[in-house]
């Protein structure tokens, strides 16, 4: 079976613990397109984790506005930078449990300019980019997300105060990290708007992920109304 096989007016597709090998599926033959009214992609938690070669092929899906890649622990940042053609157009991006670095996060966060959802918890992520972005964008700068997860990474009390910021907007954070005691996420928790609410929950172990695509608020989302 292969994408050309389904729908074209298919605007949903999970293929969240599926068996198969991604690369007969994606691939489309040339000069096909397949699926161009695509806008939301769950790829979280494949059992035969895809390439960087497969993720190259996403971006024939201009089309995308959430993208979730959940738990490709075999992804670097030179595999994830597939993505980067994506970036403008995506309100919501799940790369938990990738091995993504602050590199790649801070080029997410400069360049998805419509990004309102980002979760990359599980990830060696420290916080270090929001630091870097604020000096970017300069004091005015602000960056459009409402909802950000952290679990499980090794995040700052500095970078989390960097993050708040460039983050005015933001309605949901969710942060757990061996470098922020106790009195440290008081004070982040403290810092935050009153309307955000704040989640410091630790991993019930290193295989549970959060799955926001399967069971958090990107269920309930309609991508056409967060233009």
């Amino acid at each position: 079976m292969s994408i050309t096989q389904l729908p074209p007016t298919l605007t949903h597709l999970s293929l969240r613990e599926c068996y198969f090998h991604p690369a007969q599926f994606f691939r489309t033959g040339e000069g096909r397109t397949a699926l161009p009214a695509l806008q939301l992609l769950d790829l979280g938690d494949f059992c035969c984790p895809p390439s960087y070669v497969e993720l190259g092929r996403l971006d024939q899906w201009p089309s995308l506005r959430a993208l979730g890649l959940e738990a490709w622990w075999s992804v670097k940042d030179k595999g994830l930078r597939n993505i980067f053609p994506l970036l403008g157009f995506l309100f919501v991006l799940d790369l938990e449990a990738t091995r993504m670095s602050d590199n790649v996060l801070e080029v997410i966060l400069l360049n998805a300019s419509n990004l309102k959802y980002l979760f990359v918890g599980d990830t060696k992520i420290s916080g270090r980019a929001f630091g870097s972005v604020r000096k970017h964008v300069g004091c005015r700068g602000t960056l459009k997300i409402t909802h950000l997860c952290m679990r499980n990474t090794r995040v700052t009390e500095i970078s989390l105060f960097q993050l708040l910021k460039i983050t005015p907007n933001l309605r949901w954070l969710a942060v757990t990290s061996a470098h922020l005691p106790e009195k440290a996420l008081a004070k982040v928790e403290a810092a935050l708007p009153k309307c955000c609410r704040f989640d410091a929950i630790w991993p019930v172990d290193d295989y549970k992920y959060c799955s926001h695509f399967e069971t958090g608020v990107v269920k309930s989302l309609k991508l056409n109304e967060l233009a």
